[in-house]
């Protein structure tokens, strides 16, 4: 589903959201949460579902879904994933590594 999506809100910082959803999927037992975010970010500023998403990348639907359950690890996050994510405006994938290593 494509959604009609206006990213004119220049104050939303996305590496901060990033930070919050990550938190909100490891207080729901994400094995892996910061890496499930940064997909879901990526994905979420496109405004489309897994499919047209992974094929834009050019990943596969499956991989995709398994990096949004938090079932793949930050170092072993896709590079289309980690490049998406970096295409995303105020979205800084070196802090969410850095984020990524802080101890809990």
């Amino acid at each position: 589903m494509m959604r009609d999506v206006n990213h004119d809100d220049v104050g939303l910082d996305m590496t901060i959201y990033c930070e919050r959803l990550a938190e909100r999927l490891r207080s729901r037992g994400a094995t892996h949460p910061v890496a499930a975010a940064v997909a879901l970010v990526a994905r979420g500023y496109r405004g489309v579902d897994t499919e047209p998403f992974a094929a834009a990348i050019g990943l596969d639907a499956r991989s995709l879904r398994s990096v949004e359950a938090g079932a793949v690890a930050f170092a072993d996050l896709p590079d289309a994933v980690a490049v998406a994510f970096a295409e995303v405006p105020s979205a800084n994938l070196f802090i969410m590594a850095d984020y990524e290593r802080r101890p809990r």
